[in-house]
C-alpha cells in the first residue's frame, strides 16, 4: 500500500516489524510530520497484538524521539507492553521507562510493573 503524505509517497510495510522499522527510520531522520505519525500510530494500534517485545520498545522510543503523543494509541499499546514486561531485558525496560517519561504517560501501574521487573536484574549490577 502506497500512501502520499505531503509530497512524499510512502510504501507501508505489511508486517508489524516493518512498521516499527519505518517509525524508527522516520524518528532517526527527525521527520515530525503529524500526518505520518498519525498513520503510524493508527497502524500500530492494529498491529499491536502481533508485535514482539523488542518492536514495542523501538516503537515507543520512536514516538518519544519525535515527541508524538497519541494518547489513545499509546494506551492501547500499553496492554501489549504489560504482556511482554517479563520478556524485556534491563535495557529494554529502562528504554520503555524513558519513553513513558518523555511522552508523559500517566500509566503508573505499567511503570510500577516495569520497575518491579527491573529489580529482578539487580544481581547483574554487582
Amino acid at each position: 500500500v502506497t500512501v502520499t503524505i505531503g509530497s512524499a509517497e510512502i510504501v507501508w510495510p505489511d508486517s508489524p516489524a516493518g512498521l516499527v522499522k519505518l517509525a524508527a527510520r522516520a524518528a532517526r531522520a527527525g521527520i515530525r510530520n503529524a500526518e505520518l505519525w498519525s498513520k503510524i500510530a493508527e497502524r500500530a494500534r492494529t498491529a499491536g497484538p502481533h508485535m514482539e517485545a523488542s518492536d514495542l520498545v523501538l516503537l515507543h522510543r520512536s514516538f518519544a524521539r519525535v515527541k508524538y503523543r497519541d494518547v489513545a494509541a499509546l494506551n492501547e499499546l500499553s496492554a501489549f507492553v504489560i504482556k511482554y514486561i517479563p520478556d524485556l531485558s534491563a535495557q529494554g525496560l529502562v528504554s520503555m521507562m524513558q519513553s513513558y517519561k518523555a511522552l508523559d504517560m500517566p500509566k503508573a501501574n505499567t511503570l510500577d510493573l516495569m520497575i518491579h521487573q527491573l529489580c529482578f536484574y539487580s544481581h547483574e549490577w554487582e
